[in-house]
């Protein structure tokens, strides 16, 4: 009878935890911990990279507020909670596991390069402004981190513009995709995030369920050292 009793109560719903309210009031702390340790790699570093990110720390915390940048955001935790670092190969259009980066270096930086579509006026793109280096030698730097074009482009972030047939578009290839559209993308993922699978499946475009494992995990499949060091996504009852 007991048993029969479980069967019958209602399942409990589970939603994504992203750790924050939704508008954002803050910049994540996977994010903000991902430019302190920009900073503390570059302190003898090349300074001019230190002054990009200055300016993009700045930035995204002058947009918040803005439902761009609350997608920009909600983007940005999900893609580095993953326990595999996606990318996207050479001539393809989906997203692949990668050798895991650091998950703070790899969300600033993914900020980072999504705050160049977002807010243009903001970075130089022509030539260096004083000690900020200019977008096209960022760009060569941030190749390696696994954070390019290709990436920004199958995440819904950026569209091809012109001509544009290049299979590795150049930042003149891209703009913000239309607004209505990430406006109605920011809707969307706030209605899923009392379903989780189907949450993960639209921002991975792939109805493959390792990229739930890899972003929500469980305690069975990873170890605390992990979780703590991945961003807070999380599911709640």
């Amino acid at each position: 009878m007991e048993a029969e009793l479980r069967i019958e109560r209602p399942k409990k719903r589970r939603a994504i935890d992203l750790g924050y309210d939704i508008p954002f009031k803050c910049v994540p702390e996977v994010i903000q911990e991902g430019f302190k340790e920009q900073e503390r790699i570059l302190a003898k570093g090349n300074q001019n990279i230190q002054a990009h990110f200055h300016v993009a720390r700045n930035c995204l915390e002058s947009c918040l507020g803005d439902p761009l940048c609350d997608l920009l955001l909600m983007l940005v935790l999900t893609f580095s909670s993953s326990s595999a670092t996606p990318f996207v190969r050479a001539k393809c259009h989906e997203f692949e596991a990668g050798l895991r980066k650091d998950p703070g270096l790899f969300a600033a930086a993914l900020a980072t390069r999504m705050l160049w579509f977002l807010r243009p006026r903001a970075f130089p793109w022509e030539k260096d402004d004083g000690m900020v280096l200019r977008i096209p030698e960022m760009t060569k730097k941030f190749e390696h981190k696994g954070v390019n074009n290709r990436l920004l482009r199958e995440m819904g972030w950026v569209q091809v513009v012109g001509k544009g047939g290049r299979e590795n578009p150049h930042n003149s290839d891209l703009q913000l995709r239309e607004e209505r559209e990430l406006l109605e993308l920011r809707r969307e993922l706030l209605r899923l995030r009392r379903d989780p699978e189907r949450f993960i499946a639209r921002v991975f475009r792939s109805e493959d369920d390792v990229w739930v494992e890899r972003c929500l995990g469980s305690s069975e499949t990873e170890s605390e050292g992990l979780r703590e060091k991945r961003s807070r996504l999380k599911f709640w009852p």
